[in-house]
């Protein structure tokens, strides 16, 4: 089981922590930031690509950069992803397209990143009609069977192109993603180098080039930014994983959630090696165990002349062979467990050997330590024994033998603490993110998202929509928007406010939504039908205090009121200026205000049948409540309460083989103390009090020293979270509790036979 625990969880270190490492010269990769503190004319004209003095770069000051070093091995200017409809084109029939995004790039891809490609030439990323894509795309497309490369692909009389090379699939841990990649067409190169301001950079350093040095070489050199706040930051990729950056770094569209935390990928790591420590220990416990069984024939030997070092080598030899057998069936398990994917749904890596060779190298190393330390320790205890102290049968009870014993039941004590108070700690804390006021109604909240709504006449749906949902008895109110609370994925907007720049979270809303969401207005008027098509906003307080904001001024369009915060995002995020805006659409999300939680299941068969009505099969649609939304963004911490409830019940259930094994062997070895005890008047009961108040004192002393190490541990993963449950103490005493109640009821169970033996049988023996 300890190898199993600590496999798994390895491996799901190793994924992080070897995110883009794949990458040749994953240390020199960067992509560059610049920040400017200052606001000169330029900035002030573009303030929207502002963001915690981070900015996105425009085509022509990447190139200009790009241009103005020669300290980039290679450099490429990767721009937004846009999705299009993909089939094969060179075949007769026609089949279903598939949503693919394109990701477009100048050259210097293939030199700054690092594609596996199977079919292809690199070369032909100059040219703008053939694109690369993956393999498993590739076969998606047309089929198993290749060669791919000069297949005809896209949308018949839309676009079409070539397919110029095939790469090899992407690891999971990776932010490029397995997308069609070309390069851009002088049209296109034209048209962003004038309009687009989104655009990343991506850089290979030579070999010996400081970042630090190559920042202040380009604020100086650089045309289009000479001003001494200004910096850049080449951040290399293996490290935007882990970076504490709002936006999520990205190629366009087809992005992957970043968001690492090296604390508790560090906890992670923690907890598998101590999960092996424990099962080392509880081998220790049981060849000492053994020890009265074994000390005869041991001073037999001796005595006889047999080296200690040759009984000590024949003593590890027993212990090597068990932890081979033990790693062979920690093997079985993992190949039941990761055919039937019985984990897969915590983790984010894959547990397949082929992909986690350096798990399986610590894994042999430890199946190598354990038996030197734990077979090796006890061995040579034994051994270094004088002959009449084992003869007389007093080693295994002597005051050494019991407090090493208990020292080391003790620390798998504390450690199964440990992690039972950080599965009650974490589970508080999921409670209080689901739980916790927010500032809207969000319990009675349902969402119903038009998919591509964007990509149709909206106008011509919301009024019939509306009046549908309205008609149902459990609906309170019907509203529109372009997100929904709860998720972190605002669009962010500035402008220029009195002269400072200023930044907010921007929510295109209907009229009604703050009516319809339970919003209160703390100061001016709430939207009305009439102001449809306005650039009027709602700013809520904290907009108000950071910024300095008045009714009836322009900041992005009028502010006409303010209202209270609320919790708009995830409890990860503090509450920031936010505006609610109308005029810039009503979105495709249609808000039902429920007149109770518990009419999801009827209100969602009618959406179906409503939407399924006024659609008429023109677009889809997709139900959602507050619940599904917080599953989504707290999808990795949920990921990781699941591993430490597993991880807690196995830290539990080792410790507990090895006090099944203590009691089984103190129970015969007091078999005559326990006969004298019961003919001096002891009851079973008292027998059994005694035996438990043994191992609750020592459970006590582990508390004291597994509370603080819990909640130090707990701080350190709570981190993640801008809003946090208080401390509810009275949880460490439910953790006491558990351990205690599983502890002493597998002492009874052991002690049981022995206490109720009659003292003859006993004493005679």
């Amino acid at each position: 089981l300890a190898f199993v625990i600590f496999y798994v969880l390895m491996a799901e270190v190793m994924w992080h922590v070897t995110y883009d490492r794949f990458h040749k010269d994953a240390d020199r990769v960067c992509q560059v930031f610049y920040e400017d503190p200052s606001l000169d004319e330029w900035e002030k004209q573009f303030p929207e690509l502002m963001k915690d003095g981070k900015k996105h770069f425009s085509a022509e000051f990447a190139e200009e950069i790009r241009r103005s070093t020669q300290d980039f091995e290679a450099s490429v200017v990767v721009a937004n992803g846009y999705y299009y409809g993909l089939r094969p084109t060179d075949v007769g029939e026609v089949v279903d397209s598939i949503e693919t995004p394109f990701v477009e790039a100048t050259e210097g891809l293939f030199e700054v990143f690092t594609f596996d490609l199977i079919e292809g030439d690199t070369a032909a990323i100059h040219d703008p009609t053939k694109v690369f894509i993956s393999l498993s795309l590739a076969k998606k497309l047309f089929g198993e069977a290749g060669p791919y490369v000069g297949r005809r692909c896209g949308e018949t009389g839309k676009w079409e192109a070539y397919v110029g090379g095939v790469y090899r699939d992407f690891p999971t841990n990776s932010q490029l993603d397995n997308v069609m990649y070309r390069s851009f067409s002088r049209e296109r190169w034209d048209w962003f180098m004038g309009n687009n301001w989104d655009v990343n950079l991506f850089v290979k350093l030579r070999e010996g080039v400081d970042g630090e040095t190559l920042s202040e070489n380009l604020r100086t050199n650089s045309i289009m930014l000479r001003n001494e706040a200004s910096r850049f930051t080449f951040l290399p990729i293996h490290e935007i994983y882990f970076a504490d950056i709002e936006e999520s770094v990205h190629l366009g569209e087809t992005f992957r959630r970043h968001g690492g935390d090296y604390g508790i990928v560090t906890l992670l790591a923690l907890v598998a090696l101590l999960v092996v420590v424990v099962g080392g220990i509880n081998y220790v416990n049981f060849s000492m165990a053994m020890v009265p069984y074994q000390i005869k024939n041991i001073n037999v030997r001796r005595v006889f002349g047999e080296k200690a070092s040759s009984i000590r080598w024949r003593l590890m030899s027993q212990a090597l062979l068990n932890v081979t057998l033990a790693v062979l069936m920690a093997y079985a398990l993992l190949v039941i467990i990761i055919q039937n994917g019985l984990v897969d749904e915590w983790l984010k890596c894959d547990l397949s050997f082929g992909h986690n060779g350096a798990v399986i190298g610590m894994t042999a190393v430890l199946a190598l330590l354990v038996p030197i330390v734990a077979g090796g320790y006890p061995a040579w205890y034994v051994t270094s024994r004088k002959p009449a102290l084992v003869i007389n049968g007093s080693f295994a009870l002597s005051p050494a033998g019991r407090s090493l014993r208990r020292g080391l039941i003790g620390f798998q004590f504390a450690v199964s603490m440990v992690a039972v108070l950080m599965v009650l700690l974490v589970l508080s804390q999921n409670h209080y993110v689901r739980t916790a006021p927010v500032g809207y109604a969000r319990d009675s909240v349902m969402y119903v998202l038009v998919k591509e709504y964007w990509k149709m006449d909206m106008e011509a749906y919301y009024n019939p929509l509306t009046d549908l949902m309205k008609s149902h008895p459990a609906v309170k109110e019907v509203s529109w928007a372009n997100y929904r609370l709860g998720e972190d994925n605002k669009s962010n907007w500035g402008a220029i406010y009195n002269g400072n720049n200023v930044k907010f979270k921007a929510f295109p809303v209907n009229h009604n939504f703050l009516t319809a969401m339970g919003i209160k207005v703390t100061e001016g008027r709430n939207f009305r039908p009439e102001d449809v098509g306005k650039t009027y906003m709602i700013c809520n307080e904290t907009a108000r205090k950071k910024y300095g904001l008045k009714l009836n001024t322009n900041l992005w369009g009028e502010i006409i009121g303010f209202c209270e915060d609320i919790k708009y995002g995830s409890f990860k995020k503090t509450v920031e200026p936010i505006a609610f805006t109308v005029g810039q659409g009503r979105g495709g999300h249609c808000v039902l205000r429920l007149t109770s939680p518990d009419k999801v299941a009827d209100v969602s068969r009618y959406v179906d049948e409503a939407f399924a009505k006024v659609s008429n099969g023109a677009f889809e649609w997709e139900i959602s409540t507050c619940s599904d939304i917080a599953d989504v963004a707290y999808a990795d911490e949920m990921k990781q309460l699941k591993l430490l409830v597993l991880v807690s019940i196995i830290s539990l259930l080792i410790p507990l083989i090895g006090v099944f094994g203590l009691v089984l062997f103190e129970t015969r070895a007091k078999r005559k103390e326990i006969g004298i005890r019961k003919v001096f008047g002891a009851t079973t009961r008292g027998i059994l009090v005694m035996f438990n108040g043994q191992y609750l004192r020592t459970l006590v002393v582990c508390f004291i020293v597994a509370a603080p190490l819990a909640y130090e541990l707990y701080m350190r993963w709570v981190e993640s979270f801008a809003y946090r449950t208080p401390m509810h103490w009275w949880l460490f005493g439910v953790a006491f509790l558990i351990v205690s109640l599983v502890v002493c009821l597998t002492v009874t169970i052991q002690s049981w036979r022995a206490a109720k033996e009659r003292p003859v049988e006993t004493i005679m023996k």
